[in-house]
């Protein structure tokens, strides 16, 4: 008897799994990570406003990147220029004013 009820409830067990996966699917708002071409610009930069998620696998290598077309993916990739950017330009003036010809 104890056999035939585990059976039954693990039955039932994957029949509300069933319903629940049936629910997120007809969800538009819900999509999950796609890796398809048209979602990588330049082939490393993905860009989907569909997907809510901020960080995403990468394509090529291990490891994750950023999905772009979020808030939070926009403002990690300007924060990351700017990082680049700044002390490139401020080394660039300190050496400016130290090899300047000395009139």
């Amino acid at each position: 008897m104890g056999g035939a009820e585990n059976i039954d409830l693990s039955v039932l067990k994957g029949k509300k799994l069933i319903n629940i996966e049936k629910q997120y699917k007809d969800k538009k708002e819900y999509e999950y990570y796609d890796n398809s071409d048209k979602y990588w610009k330049l082939g490393m930069f993905y860009f989907n406003p569909n997907d809510r998620h901020i960080m995403v696998e990468n394509r090529t290598a291990m490891g994750t990147t950023v999905n772009l077309a979020t808030k939070a993916g926009m403002g990690l990739g300007i924060f990351a220029i700017v990082a680049i950017i700044e002390p490139t330009i401020k080394i660039n003036i300190i050496t400016a004013k130290i090899l300047a010809p000395k009139l």
